[in-house]
């Protein structure tokens, strides 16, 4: 119904693009400071038109045969405008510099300042931090149409929502229009009994039901119950089965490359790495419905934060409310929104700073969000938060980066009894697609010290270095006795070619921490964890519905690796359940497993286990 889109430059350049995308697709220098016109025309009106703008970054005018028909300061806002339009109608979208999207009303001074960006204002800007954070997030900034601008006939929206009362699933809907959900039809309400749950990939089927009108599917649905089981911290319960979450923050795929992805491929990858939670940090933009709906297909939990990061954001100035309400909006109906989060590191920024540690608190966070958010999702009110200050990694949600970032011995895994980790294990994974490094905005180190001191401390090769910590980690934080109930890897995918906290290159293509994360993450998996004096245990995790049982192989070999001696035992693992044993004790025998007392040279250099066709491997002497 719209034609090819243009671009028009300040100095008159205009060359072809294509939305969504933003500028970055062809420019590269001054994205917001100019002012930037993407143009296109109508070559077919449907009727009862309206126009569709997804998301504009950030401050623009939208005009219709040279009339201006909506003017916006926020990146995050998304508009339905009924339009008068006729066939050869011109639609410009009038990107003006960012400083245009400053409050008119004069903001409170800034109680509070951060390093993570450069430019003060944005605190009052409502725009995404990705592509303005020198350290992390480099530029280009997003400028322009970066979510879809479409024509479509006026519709009534469906206002879902989805609740189960006992095992009768509950579908409600603000529209006037009679829908047919599950064999039920009604309007307002419908009922469903003994209605078929949705639960994340690794633990069951994720169940999806079709929502009809006249005939014509306009949504699918999913029915779950969630509760946390731990309001001190998080301990999410699903359909009254406990989840150990695991996964990773989500970058939006192609967005600093001005070409903005469909994000399937890459939930995909995630879920081929036996992820369950994906999280969308306040550095970024709000995800779309196309985000939620793939999630919902492939069973994957998403915690969100609100768009706020580090940064004194005066909430009510800038329309936080009806932010949230809209996000609600697009998540409403889809059963894989699991977490709604005030924001990310503020509540540590202002503790680190030495103030107040409350002075981030406001009536919209305290109050108003989580009223909002009720029973749709879990609140939580910002990340890191819990304890004494935000940051204490033993205590409510943390931050942690033990192993990692602050280049702890590995023993902190056990020792900060870390409950659920929010953002964990920032490493420079090595790339072969560029050499950029991300480092904290001023520090004199960057994150690939941090993967040079580890390779160094463990004698192992860099290449190699940081899949072995990532595997030790979670294997550490799944064994059975363990406290923690998640952990979220910082990140998923990078944002630009080079060695970023991606487990994922830029391109899609996983790195090698990723192979070694899918390995201990799997629904079904099977690792060592060094026990010290204690020796080494193995460990079997099986979050299906179903009991996984066979015999288990177990292999001792020595150092030059000739065989010592194999053992089979018969192991049954209950239905979301685990099993763990001392090797030794399955053995019969003293060897020295995790070679911790040394008596004399090690006698073991290598055990592997194996039921079914999962297997492990332990070195002693790494």
């Amino acid at each position: 119904m719209l034609g090819p889109w243009e671009l028009v430059a300040d100095d008159g350049t205009v060359v072809p693009v294509v939305v969504p995308g933003t500028v970055a697709q062809a420019f590269t220098d001054d994205l917001d400071a100019r002012t930037w016109v993407f143009r296109t025309q109508v070559h077919e009106v449907p009727s009862d038109p309206e126009l569709v703008l997804d998301g504009v970054a950030t401050s623009y005018e939208v005009v219709v045969d040279g009339t201006v028909v909506l003017t916006c300061r926020s990146m995050f806002a998304r508009h339905r405008l009924a339009v008068d339009l006729r066939i050869g109608s011109v639609i410009e979208i009038r990107c003006l510099p960012l400083s245009t999207a400053m409050p008119e009303q004069k903001p409170p001074r800034a109680r509070w300042r951060t390093r993570l960006v450069d430019d003060g204002n944005l605190r009052l800007i409502r725009t995404t931090l990705i592509g303005r954070c020198p350290g992390i997030a480099p530029g280009p900034p997003v400028v322009g149409p970066w979510r879809p601008v479409r024509l479509e006939s006026r519709r009534e929206p469906l206002g879902l929502r989805t609740s189960l009362d006992g095992t009768t699933g509950v579908l409600t809907s603000t529209a006037t229009a009679t829908l047919t959900c599950a064999g039920v039809t009604g309007v307002g309400e419908l009922r469903i009994p003994d209605v078929e749950l949705w639960w994340p990939h690794t633990h069951g089927t994720p169940a999806l039901h079709d929502v009809t009108a006249d005939g014509e599917v306009v949504a699918r649905v999913g029915f779950r119950s969630l509760v946390n089981a731990d309001p001190t911290s998080l301990d999410l319960v699903v359909n009254g089965v406990p989840v150990w979450a695991r996964g990773a923050v989500w970058t939006p795929p192609g967005l600093l490359a001005g070409f903005p992805e469909h994000p399937r491929a890459t939930v995909q990858l995630a879920v081929d790495a036996g992820m369950n939670i994906l999280r969308v940090p306040g550095l970024a933009p709000y995800e779309s419905a196309d985000f939620f709906a793939v999630c919902d297909e492939l069973g994957v939990l998403v915690w969100h934060d609100l768009a706020l990061a580090n940064l004194d954001v005066p909430h009510d100035l800038l329309g936080l409310d009806a932010e949230l309400a809209d996000l609600l909006d697009t998540a409403g109906g889809h059963p894989s929104l699991a977490v709604v989060c005030g924001g990310s590191e503020t509540a540590q920024q202002v503790a680190m700073l030495g103030l107040d540690p409350t002075l981030w608190e406001t009536a919209f966070l305290r109050d108003r969000a989580p009223a909002a958010v009720g029973e749709q999702a879990v609140w939580v009110p910002n990340s890191p938060v819990g304890g004494a200050l935000p940051f204490r990694v033993g205590e409510g949600v943390a931050h942690w980066f033990g192993v990692g970032g602050y280049r702890r011995p590995l023993s902190e895994v056990r020792t900060s009894e870390v409950r659920f980790a929010s953002e964990c294990l920032a490493f420079a994974n090595p790339s072969s697609k560029g050499d950029w490094v991300p480092r904290d905005n001023g520090a004199e180190w960057d994150f690939a010290d941090v993967v040079d001191h580890y390779a160094a401390l463990l004698g192992r090769p860099r290449e190699l270095v940081v899949g072995e910590l990532m595997a030790h980690v979670f294997g550490d934080w799944r064994r059975a006795a363990s406290p923690n109930r998640g952990g979220i890897v910082l990140w998923l995918r990078d944002l630009r070619p080079g060695h970023g906290w991606g487990v994922i290159e830029s391109d899609g293509t996983p790195k090698p921490p990723y192979l070694a994360l899918r390995e201990v993450l799997a629904p079904q998996a099977l690792w060592f964890t060094d026990e010290g004096l204690d020796g080494v245990r193995v460990h079997a995790a099986n979050d299906r519905p179903a009991p996984w049982a066979g015999d288990l192989q177990l292999s001792v070999h020595r150092p030059d690796d000739a065989l010592v001696e194999q053992l089979t035992v018969t192991v049954e693992v209950p239905a979301h359940g685990s099993w763990s044993a001392d090797v030794e004790g399955l053995l019969g025998r003293f060897v020295d497993a995790s070679y911790a007392f040394r008596f004399g040279e090690p006698q073991v250099g290598r055990i592997t286990a194996q039921l079914g066709a999962t297997s492990a491997a332990w070195l002693s002497q790494r």
